[in-house]
Formats: C-alpha cells, sequence, structure tokens
C-alpha cells in the first residue's frame, strides 16, 4: 500500500502533466481531439436537428420551479439555417428522459428522448425567443427583412398529448414589415403581456404593442443606435421591467431607455472601453441594477446602471467574440459566456478576483469551461431547472449542467 506521501505526489504529478488547451496557444493536430470527461458534469446530452440552429429559446412549463429531481424534461422552440431557403424551419421540441450523468463514458450513448414538431420558416431565423408569460407566442426575425409572430398552441398541445397526428404547421399569426432590414434583437417585456421591441441591421427599433387582432407598431425611436442592434432585454425589475429596456449595439454602446421618459433618447448610455461590438446582455434577475455584456474582443463585463462610467468586473479568457451571455437564474453571482472560439465559460463573481490570475493562467472566478461544439451561436440558463445550460451551435444543441458550479 503506498503511503501518503507517496500518494499525494502521484497526485502532484497527474496534475503537472494536465494541458489547459486554448486553441489560440495550440492548434489541435490532425489526429487530435479533445477528451470528453464524465465526471466534469451532472448531466450532458447532445442534439442534432436537420441543419443547424443559430437561435433558440426556452418554453417554460409548469412542472414545478427549482427541479432538482432526473430525469429532466425541457421544451425548447429552435430556427434553423438551411442551405435552400425553402428548408429554413422551425421546430417546436419536447426533450425527456434528461438522465444524470453516469461516470461510465459509454452512458453517452443513451440519449434522450426527443419529439418535435417541424414548420416552414420565411428565410434563415436569424433570432427566435418566446413570450414568457404565454410560451404559445414566438417573435422571429428573418434574413427576409421581416419579423413574425407565430401561434404553436397546436404543436405543443400534439406533443403533450404524444398525438403522432398532430402533423399541423404553424403559419405566422402577424408580420411586421416596418424594419425593412433584418435584424437580430427581440426581446419580449417580462410584465405586460405580448409586449416586444425588435431591431434590425441599421441601428432601428420597433416597439410593439398588443391591441385587438394584432399589434399596434411604432418606430418613434427610430435609429437608436448607428449600427446593428444586437440585441434587446428587458429591465427584470418587478416593478418597472414594463418600462425599462436596454439595447445592445455593433457601434461599442448599451443603451437603456425609458417609456417613462418625456423623450425617445436613452435615458443611460454606456460605451464599451476600447469600443467593442456589444453582441449580447443580460440583466441579473436578483440585482436589477447589474447589467452584463458580451462583446466582440472576447472579454465580458459586468456593469452597475447608477455608475457606469467603468465596470464593475471585466471577465477575460476567450480569444474570439463573445456571441451570448446569461445569469444563473438562482445564483446571483454566476453567469456564462458563450463565445466563437467554441467554449462556454461560467464564472462566479463572489470568488475575489485576485492581481493575478491562478494557477496555470486560469482566472480565479472562471469556475468551468464547456467544449466540443461549433461555431456556438447562443446560450440561456433554464429557468425552472438550476444549473442546466442550453446551448446551440452549427453542429448540434448541447444540454448540460456542470458538477462543480
Amino acid at each position: 500500500m503506498a503511503s501518503n506521501t507517496e500518494s499525494s505526489s502521484d497526485d502532484d504529478n497527474r496534475e503537472q502533466d494536465l494541458e489547459i488547451w486554448r486553441n489560440d496557444i495550440r492548434k489541435l493536430d490532425p489526429d487530435e481531439m479533445l477528451q470528453f470527461s464524465p465526471d466534469c458534469y451532472d448531466m450532458y446530452h447532445s442534439i442534432q436537428l436537420d441543419w443547424p440552429c443559430l437561435s433558440f429559446d426556452i418554453l417554460l412549463d409548469d412542472l414545478g420551479a427549482c427541479r432538482s429531481e432526473y430525469p429532466h424534461q425541457c421544451h425548447l422552440v429552435c430556427g434553423t439555417q438551411a442551405q435552400d431557403v425553402d428548408n429554413c424551419s422551425l421546430y417546436v421540441l419536447k426533450c425527456v428522459g434528461l438522465h444524470r450523468m453516469e461516470k461510465d463514458e459509454s452512458d453517452l450513448l443513451a440519449g434522450p428522448k426527443m419529439q418535435y414538431r417541424v414548420s416552414k420558416h420565411p428565410g434563415i431565423v436569424n433570432r427566435v425567443r418566446a413570450c414568457p408569460q404565454a410560451r404559445q407566442l414566438v417573435c422571429t426575425m428573418s434574413d427576409d427583412g421581416h419579423s413574425y409572430i407565430w401561434d404553436i398552441s397546436k404543436q405543443l398541445l400534439a406533443l403533450e398529448n404524444q398525438d403522432a397526428s398532430g402533423s399541423e404547421k404553424a403559419n405566422p399569426l402577424f408580420t411586421n414589415k416596418l424594419h425593412g432590414n433584418e435584424g437580430y434583437a427581440v426581446g419580449w417585456n417580462r410584465r405586460s403581456i405580448g409586449m416586444l421591441a425588435t431591431g434590425d441591421t441599421c441601428g432601428s427599433l420597433v416597439l410593439w404593442k398588443p391591441i385587438q387582432g394584432g399589434w399596434d407598431l411604432s418606430d418613434i425611436y427610430g435609429n437608436v443606435h448607428l449600427k446593428s442592434v444586437e440585441d434587446i432585454q428587458w429591465q427584470p425589475n418587478a416593478n418597472q421591467s414594463d418600462q425599462i429596456f436596454a439595447t445592445a449595439s455593433a457601434d461599442g454602446q448599451i443603451r437603456i431607455f425609458d417609456l417613462r421618459s418625456n423623450t425617445t433618447g436613452p435615458t443611460i448610455t454606456i460605451t464599451s472601453q476600447p469600443i467593442n461590438d456589444v453582441n449580447s446582455i443580460s440583466w441579473n434577475p436578483h440585482k436589477c441594477e447589474m447589467l452584463l455584456s458580451g462583446e466582440e474582443n472576447g472579454g465580458a463585463f459586468v456593469w452597475d446602471i447608477r455608475h457606469a462610467d467603468v465596470p464593475l468586473a471585466t471577465l477575460m479568457w476567450h480569444n474570439k467574440a463573445i456571441t451570448s451571455v446569461s445569469w444563473h437564474p438562482v445564483e446571483q453571482s454566476v453567469c456564462a459566456c458563450a463565445a466563437r472560439d467554441d467554449s462556454i465559460s461560467i464564472w462566479d463573481l463572489s470568488v475575489e478576483a485576485e492581481a493575478k490570475e491562478g494557477k496555470k493562467g486560469i482566472p480565479e472566478q472562471l469556475m468551468f469551461l464547456h467544449m466540443g461544439q461549433t461555431e456556438i451561436t447562443e446560450l440561456a440558463y433554464h429557468p425552472l431547472i438550476p444549473g442546466v445550460i442550453v446551448s446551440t451551435a452549427s453542429d448540434s444543441l448541447n444540454i448540460f449542467k456542470c458538477a462543480n458550479v
């Protein structure tokens, strides 16, 4: 039997042999591949659709909040990008049997059961978002320059009833042609049912207010940015979320608007330093004054909108653009970032940031790295299953929960 000293020495040697791989430091050789480690995950599943999915949203359900018992299930709405525009589709997915990761790597073969309904979509789906209060209402932005509202209630009902004959296709309930340019920014209001805002690549914003038989569209805000509007998020504050929203833009600015203001201009403007495209933003659900941004230079920044001259925290790890950011729905100090370097980083801001980076150049606040997807475009925490992340990329959808956060 080895002594404690020998055992400790062996552990140290094994740790020294471990390599923290980064594609900007060393490219993988043609005969090399990343090794999946089941011990790092409580849950991991990968799903492939017929065509790459650029955007998705998690559909809320009535199975309860703060769910921890396996197996899990979740509902998603996804938009695809097909080579032939006639094959672009809107998917409504039901994933069941999302089981806990076993230590035996062969368990990866036992995937979840996936049921879905597919409807043809006019053009590539640049962005898809579901109404938080009425999940059957879905907004998509297309590369044809229009944005659409869909009613997917029949597709959801068919999935719940396991109705194999329920193959009726969804059609747009409402079409917005006011933009005239394609866009990527959709934000539903968190309190006012059916109210939303959309932004396009020319920097203009359209406010949607539900009326009998459709929506009243207003472009009174005009061009809110000099370049493309990349993201729109309504503030989660229970008292003000129907009045305040933030926009992120390729012009390097985050602008915050208050519908109660006497002017159509922003009440607060945050400028990235140095100026970079701001690709994604996310409000902290517990501290409504805190806003997370992901930028083109690979950095993520936490801002206090009351004192927005400098960021509260700077999260630097990725070597390519951040494409999506999200706060943990329960842990107020935890957030996640997806980037074009084909990785997702999970951070815990409650860990005291050291002046120097930690072991092997890893920031102390960096808790986890997820890899294995190519060209990751979006991620989101599941609001009802704490710690579970859904991410989409050109090759797959991943549903996972890391073991240490």
